[in-house]
């Protein structure tokens, strides 16, 4: 019993930072992505 309790824990944990993780890979694409275009846009005014 004690054994289950602590594989369900750990696998709550894993998903959490695994939820985490993705959501900050996510932003750093979105951020990535803003400055990529934000550069190409500046190239064009000039």
């Amino acid at each position: 019993m004690e054994c289950a309790k602590r594989i369900s824990f750990v696998a709550v944990v894993v998903e959490l930072y695994v939820a985490v993780d993705f959501r900050s890979a996510t932003l750093a694409v979105h951020f990535t992505f803003a400055t990529f275009a934000r550069q190409s846009s500046d190239v064009e005014i000039q």
